[in-house]
């Protein structure tokens, strides 16, 4: 497959896999521009003009309004022959989605936030430990959007829990890109290797923040074609009205 629809596939299947509910629902990748990623082929690069676009805009009249930043997928490496040797594809993470309440206060959003945890455990084996206060400030402040709990997911064991999560009130399988190696070490210290480049965000929500957590290259190929391999990301545009 061309490396070109390799990308579109993998950001083709996290749209159509990004469960969305409540406000992200009427808000779904409003304006998603172009995200166009260059790819690094053995000895050469081309680039990938495709336009990856989102779903719907949105019609609401809002009181607040800001734009995330949705990273594209990273461009796979390739060897000459066209075969992958890294590659991004599509994992989960299970995540609490507040729901929003009328008359919320700190007791509520906190019990709330335990019995998805606690639920969170119960399906994934173990998860994140969260503060009260770590839990009331997300509400506060960025309950729009999903706080993930636990580590990655493969796709696999994601449809195995898929029923268990949907029976929970405020949990979800939240879909993120994943790097892999398909050769595993081999001409790994040519390849080389990617880490993330930190935490998301917390507090008051601020204009491109990112949706997930991103990466960049650290070692090898990665690292030296970096900027190509990362492309244009998309945005996300985030609109809600005074009541959330």
């Amino acid at each position: 497959m061309q490396a070109r629809e390799i990308s579109k596939a993998i950001y083709t299947e996290f749209l159509q896999r990004h469960s969305l509910d409540n406000v992200w629902q009427t808000t779904m990748m409003g304006d998603m521009q172009e995200a166009r990623g260059r790819h690094v082929l053995y000895l050469g690069i081309f680039d990938d003009t495709d336009t990856l676009t989102g779903a719907t805009n949105v019609v609401l009249e809002p009181s607040h309004f800001g734009a995330l930043h949705a990273g594209s997928p990273r461009g796979p490496i390739l060897d000459r022959n066209g075969e992958p040797l890294a590659v991004t594809s599509v994992a989960y993470q299970l995540a609490l989605r507040f729901e929003i309440f009328e008359n919320p206060d700190r007791s509520r959003v906190v019990e709330f936030g335990r019995n998805c945890l606690e639920q969170a455990k119960k399906i994934a084996g173990k998860a994140w430990s969260f503060s009260d206060e770590q839990l009331w400030k997300h509400y506060e402040h960025r309950r729009w959007l999903p706080l993930p709990l636990t580590n990655v997911i493969r796709a696999e064991e994601a449809e195995k829990l898929k029923d268990k999560v949907k029976s929970v009130r405020g949990l979800q399988l939240l879909p993120i890109y994943i790097r892999s190696y398909p050769e595993k070490e081999i001409a790994g210290h040519i390849i080389g290797y990617v880490g993330s480049k930190g935490k998301l965000p917390t507090g008051p929500i601020n204009h491109m923040d990112p949706l997930w957590e991103q990466v960049e290259g650290r070692a090898g190929l990665e690292k030296e074609f970096n900027k190509n391999l990362t492309g244009t990301p998309g945005v996300w545009r985030l609109m809600f009205d005074e009541d959330g």
